[in-house]
């Protein structure tokens, strides 16, 4: 599944906001991370047959959700890393970051 704790380290990183007070961290990493989550989520739902989304949807258990997302997209960890990157790569341009 989408590893949450990986996204917040590479806005650690990819930020370079290791050194700001933990709380800063925090606020950079809820507010970012919450629009990367939604930003991975969505871009699965493109990914996943109108006829089959019912059933993703009815889906709670992270296993049958893995199990059933990789029917249609096998490399599931490298398309999330991507979507990551790019959402980071993109607030960067958008903050003067880059």
């Amino acid at each position: 599944m989408i590893d949450i704790q990986k996204i917040n380290q590479d806005l650690v990183s990819e930020l370079n906001i290791k050194d700001l007070p933990e709380q800063v961290q925090n606020d950079i990493i809820d507010g970012l991370g919450q629009n990367i989550l939604e930003k991975v989520i969505l871009e699965l739902i493109k990914k996943i047959p109108e006829d089959k989304r019912e059933v993703f949807d009815s889906l709670r258990d992270p296993k049958e959700i893995q199990t059933f997302v990789s029917e249609y997209i096998p490399d599931y960890d490298g398309f999330v890393q991507s979507v990551v990157n790019k959402e980071i790569t993109e607030f960067k341009q958008e903050a003067g970051l880059v």
